[in-house]
């Protein structure tokens, strides 16, 4: 029982650590989206901020962030 329990866990956090890849990547594919199709760098900025706020740990993310609000 103890292995099974502990075996969902893992499963789990696994789970939510893939989540959270894939909501910092698709605010980084919107924000490109806002700023080289639509053209709205303030928006395109928000975002790129929110991924920098909000997954700090996720460094590809972050450092794709920082090269696009420079």
């Amino acid at each position: 029982m103890k292995t099974l329990l502990t075996t969902l866990l893992f499963f789990f956090a696994i789970s939510v650590s893939i989540n959270a890849q894939e909501k910092s990547a698709d605010l980084i594919v919107e924000g490109i989206y806002q700023e080289e199709v639509l053209g709205d760098l303030d928006k395109a900025a928000e975002l790129f901020n929110q991924v920098l706020k909000d997954f700090s740990k996720d460094r590809k993310e972050c450092a794709q962030a920082l090269y696009h609000l420079a």
